[in-house]
C-alpha cells in the first residue's frame, strides 16, 4: 500500500502519507507487566476506532459500515488482563484501514 522508501513521492500523495504515519505513531501499543508471570501475549490487531478524516472521505462507504470489519472492543475487553500479569498489544487503526 505504502510507496517503497526510495520511491519518489510527490504532490498531496506526500503529504498525506507523511500525516496519517505520524497519527499512527506507534503503530501499536503495548501493555504487560515489566516482568511477564505468565507466558502470554493477548492480540487485538483490528479493533482500532481511528478514522483518518482523509480516508472517510475517500470512502465509498460510511464509517457505520465500515465498521462493521472492527473486532469492536476487543482492546476494552482484553485490557483488565494486564492486571493479571497478562501482556496484550493493540493497533489504534482499523482492519479497513
Amino acid at each position: 500500500m505504502w510507496p517503497k522508501k526510495n520511491a519518489p513521492q510527490t504532490g498531496n500523495y506526500a503529504t498525506f502519507e507523511r500525516r496519517i504515519l505520524k497519527r499512527f505513531q506507534p503503530a501499536f501499543q503495548f501493555c504487560g507487566p515489566d516482568i511477564p508471570i505468565i507466558p502470554l501475549i493477548m492480540s487485538s490487531p483490528h479493533s482500532g476506532r481511528l478514522y483518518p478524516n482523509a480516508f472517510l472521505q475517500e470512502s465509498r462507504l460510511p464509517k457505520k459500515t465500515l465498521r462493521r470489519n472492527e473486532d469492536a472492543y476487543v482492546d476494552r475487553i482484553i485490557t483488565p488482563l494486564a492486571a493479571h500479569g497478562i501482556s496484550q498489544i493493540t493497533a489504534p487503526f482499523p482492519r479497513v484501514y
